[in-house]
């Protein structure tokens, strides 16, 4: 299957230059849809390294005349996405370095350590309530330094099978706890700002909650059930986890550095909750000021050199390539066109209206790989929709927000960039465990919005 791949891969390419060479004409949509299938099929193939794939693409842009110039191949570089993904890191390493993941995995393994599949769950479990508060990035970013620590007692060579399934439990569950409040995720407030833009309609905290708890409850178990069996988890020595226990020397009381790393985050997590209805609050502001107060003398708890070093640069040009393969897909208009296309869908069944917006949803969302993009897209066009098949905006919304948060089926979300660049996992084992679990939400999704909508009259 991956020399298939990696065929198709070639053939594109070589055709995609010799189309451009010859002059041969094709629609700006053609040659961008082209570029990105290319992208794609890069990443999955793995060809190349990931920085390689990127550099490919970037000079690829100007050159199919898909961007204007390389100024604007390189546009996704001056998002503030970028020194997000940076400053995250900077946070990942600010616990490390400190005891607190050590206690934090501590706490874990006294409470689901008997059982690796548990174990696997009960971090699934923590990463969604956490994010169910605080930036689904930076959740993902401390579990990240947890299981890390956990490999250094399990080492990633023999129990290769179980960080996978760490890794891309931690980042699907980070990603589906950001729906269980509307301030889980900053998606979902930019999607009900638009709805009451439109249409002037409110979706309150309490309604959004009767939709998010029921997904998640039933999405993490079903996530889990499938990682456990798409990996073949091996036995842990269970000796080797006493041991590390036994061995586990922590002060009874918080050492220095770990106040101060507490404090700092204390901080970082009221401001981003404030976000949430204090606007000139800037979420990828506070991150930053946050990782910056880290690595101030006397204050913070790293070098700058240690930050530095910290920081994956190559998911850093990983994000700056999908955002600016966006902005030229957005140009295009694509996802106008494809709403051009869509039927009639006053005579369907709601439910089905709404596995349809999930649908377009996670179709859009691999063509233009970048959720505020697609808000400001397909917002207008999905509240349209809801009009258009006697169904209030408001459970339209709610379903393309909360898809809009949990497309995981390659690595080109910021949250599974940040566990993808630890290099514990391929793209191909988070298709593995993405494609079902993908396929399952649409029906998950649906069906929860359809009953909670028929109870608040949205239906």
């Amino acid at each position: 299957m991956n020399k298939i791949i990696k065929i198709m891969t070639v053939l594109l390419l070589v055709s995609l230059l010799i189309m451009r060479l010859v002059s041969m004409e094709l629609s700006s949509v053609a040659r961008t849809l082209g570029l990105l299938v290319l992208f794609l099929l890069l990443l999955i193939s793995e060809i190349f390294p990931v920085f390689l794939t990127c550099m490919i693409c970037i000079v690829l842009m100007p050159m199919l005349g898909v961007a204007n110039s390389f100024s604007d191949a390189l546009s996704g570089f001056s998002n503030q996405v970028i020194f997000f993904v940076i400053a995250s890191f900077g946070i990942a390493s600010s616990l490390i370095h400190v005891s607190i993941q050590k206690r934090l995995l501590l706490f874990l393994l006294r409470l689901f350590g008997k059982n690796i599949n548990l174990l696997i769950l009960g971090f699934m479990i923590c990463s969604a309530l956490i994010s169910a508060i605080i930036s689904n990035v930076s959740t993902c970013a401390i579990f990240i330094a947890l299981v890390e620590e956990l490999m250094m007692i399990l080492p990633k060579e023999k129990y290769k099978e179980i960080s996978k399934a760490l890794m891309i439990g931690v980042s699907i569950s980070s990603m589906v706890g950001g729906v269980v409040t509307p301030i889980g995720s900053s998606i979902n407030l930019l999607a009900l700002y638009v709805l009451k833009k439109q249409t002037g309609l409110y979706v309150s905290f309490a309604q959004w909650m009767c939709i998010g708890i029921p997904i998640v409850l039933c999405t993490i178990p079903i996530a889990w059930f499938i990682i456990i069996n798409v990996f073949d988890i091996e036995e842990v020595n269970g000796d080797a986890l006493k041991k590390y226990l036994y061995n586990l020397e922590l002060p009874s009381k918080l050492e220095k550095g770990e106040i101060k790393v507490i404090v700092i985050m204390i901080g970082m997590i009221t401001l981003w909750i404030l976000s949430s209805w204090v606007t000139v609050i800037n979420i990828m502001h506070v991150a930053l000021v946050g990782s910056i107060i880290f690595c101030l003398p006397k204050i913070g708890v790293i070098t700058s050199q240690e930050f530095l070093e910290s920081v994956n640069w190559e998911s850093v040009f990983l994000v700056g390539t999908v955002l600016s393969i966006s902005n030229v897909v957005v140009q295009s208009d694509i996802s106008g066109k494809m709403l051009a296309l869509i039927p009639t869908l006053s005579s369907i069944n709601s439910i089905l209206v709404l596995a349809f917006i999930a649908v377009i949803t996670f179709i859009s969302l691999s063509i233009i790989p970048v959720a505020p993009s697609l808000v400001t897209l397909l917002a207008p066009a999905i509240i349209q929709i809801a009009i258009a098949c006697y169904i209030s905006p408001c459970i339209a919304i709610c379903v393309f927000a909360i898809c809009l948060c949990n497309c995981y089926l390659l690595p080109l979300d910021t949250v599974c960039v940040l566990t993808y660049s630890k290099g514990y996992y391929e793209v191909i084992d988070l298709i593995k465990v993405s494609l079902p679990l993908q396929m399952c939400l649409i029906f998950i999704v649906s069906l929860v919005s359809f009953f909670v909508g028929k109870i608040l009259n949205w239906i």
